[in-house]
C-alpha cells in the first residue's frame, strides 16, 4: 500500500512538472527529471556531463542508465528520444531500463537524447503536449516535445545551418536538431556539445552496437526501416530477412554519404561501433490536419506495436551479429513482439 501510495505521488508530481513546463514560455536551465522508474538490471546510473562536463547545469543534461551483467560481451547502446515527439524510440529506451537485465555484456541506456526538445511542446501539434499510459500502478505521463532544442537555449538560428566538420549546408533551424549535429562539437553551440557527449560515451565505454531509435510520418518512406551505416550494412539485411521470418516487415536502407550529421552516418564512420538507425511510423508525424492524433491507440500503428518493433528489430540485429561474429549482448525480462503488441505497453512499464 505504502508503495503504491508513493508511485502515486511521483506519478502526480511528474504531470504537474509537466503542465508546468509546457506552459511555461522561458525554460529553466536545470535539466528535467523525467518519469523513468529503474529496474532490478540498473546497476549504475549517470549523466551525459559525465562524457563532457560543459554540459552540466544545462537543459541537455541527461540521465545514462548502465545495465551491466558482470559478464564479458560486447556492450550495447541504446539512445530514445533524438527527436523528443518520436515517442516509440522514448518509449523503447525506457522498457529497457525498467525490466531489462543483462546477462552477458553490457546495456547502456539514455531514454531521453535531448531534453531540451522534450521541454516544449511539438511544434506541429502542441495540442499534444504528453501522452498517457495506464500501468498497474496507474496512470504515466510522458512528454510529447518538439524534434528540435528548445530555442529559449539556443537562439537565433542562422540564415543557413553549416555542418562541423563536412560545411554541408542545412536550413537554419536544423542547427537544433540533433540528428544533424553529429559527431558534434566540444566548443560549438548546445546541440552540437549534445552530439559531442554522445560521440564521447560511445568511444569511451568502447560501444559495439549503438542504436539510434526514430519515427517517420505514417507515409514516409523512412517508416519501418532500419538504416545501417555501410560498414555493418550485412548485418541489418540478415536481420531484416529473420523478421520478416517472424511476419514482421522491415526495409534497410545505407547511409547516404551525401547527408552527414546523422546518428548512423557519423557514428559509424568515426567510432569502432557498429551504427544503426530504426524508424517505425508515428501517426502525430505528417499529419498537420488531424487535431490530436491518437500517439498510443492508433487503430493501425497503436505505440505497443511501434515499441515492440523497436525492440524486435534490436534483437534481431544483434543476433545477426552473433551470427556472423560468434557473441552479442544479452538480456532478460523484456517482453516479446506478440506479448507487447497483445497486452499492451502498460501492462510491462512499472
Amino acid at each position: 500500500m505504502k508503495m503504491s501510495r508513493l508511485l502515486m505521488v511521483v506519478a502526480l508530481a511528474t504531470l504537474f512538472v509537466v503542465s508546468a513546463a509546457f506552459a511555461s514560455p522561458v525554460q529553466a536551465v536545470e535539466p528535467m527529471m523525467q518519469d523513468v522508474r529503474p529496474g532490478y538490471g540498473v546497476t549504475g546510473i549517470g549523466w551525459l556531463s559525465d562524457y563532457h562536463p560543459s554540459l552540466r547545469g544545462t537543459p541537455v543534461d541527461t540521465r545514462v542508465y548502465y545495465l551491466d551483467s558482470g559478464v564479458p560481451g560486447p556492450t550495447l547502446f541504446i539512445l530514445g528520444g533524438t527527436h523528443s515527439n518520436e515517442t516509440a524510440g522514448i518509449m523503447s529506451a525506457t522498457l529497457f531500463v525498467e525490466r531489462a537485465v543483462a546477462t552477458k555484456g553490457r546495456i547502456i541506456v539514455v531514454p531521453y537524447a535531448n531534453q531540451s526538445g522534450a521541454s516544449y511542446p511539438d511544434t506541429q501539434h502542441p495540442e499534444i503536449g504528453f501522452i498517457t499510459i495506464n500501468t498497474a500502478s496507474g496512470e504515466r505521463h510522458f512528454r510529447y516535445g518538439d524534434r528540435r532544442t528548445n530555442p529559449a537555449h539556443q537562439s537565433p538560428d542562422p540564415v543557413k545551418y553549416v555542418h562541423y566538420p563536412t560545411g554541408v549546408e542545412f536550413e537554419g533551424n536544423e542547427s537544433r536538431n540533433l540528428d544533424r549535429a553529429h559527431p558534434g562539437k566540444a566548443d560549438g553551440t548546445l546541440t552540437q556539445q549534445l552530439a559531442y557527449a554522445y560521440q564521447q560515451l560511445i568511444l569511451t565505454e568502447k560501444v559495439d552496437v549503438a542504436f539510434d531509435l526514430h519515427e517517420a510520418g505514417m507515409m514516409s518512406r523512412l517508416a519501418n526501416m532500419v538504416i545501417a551505416n555501410p560498414k555493418n550494412l550485412d548485418y541489418a539485411v540478415i536481420a531484416i530477412v529473420e523478421m520478416e521470418l517472424q511476419g514482421i516487415v522491415m526495409n534497410v536502407e545505407h547511409s547516404d554519404d551525401q547527408f552527414p550529421g546523422l546518428s548512423h552516418r557519423e557514428w559509424g564512420d568515426h567510432t569502432q561501433a557498429a551504427a544503426y538507425l530504426i524508424e517505425t511510423p508515428n501517426p502525430g508525424q505528417g499529419s498537420e490536419d488531424v487535431m490530436n492524433p491518437d500517439i498510443v491507440n492508433h487503430p493501425v500503428a497503436p505505440l505497443a506495436l511501434r515499441v515492440a518493433t523497436h525492440i524486435a528489430t534490436i534483437d534481431a540485429v544483434l543476433e545477426a551479429h552473433e551470427m556472423m561474429d560468434g557473441q552479442r549482448t544479452e538480456w532478460t525480462g523484456m517482453p516479446s513482439y506478440s506479448e507487447l503488441v497483445k497486452s499492451g505497453l502498460g501492462a510491462y512499464l512499472r
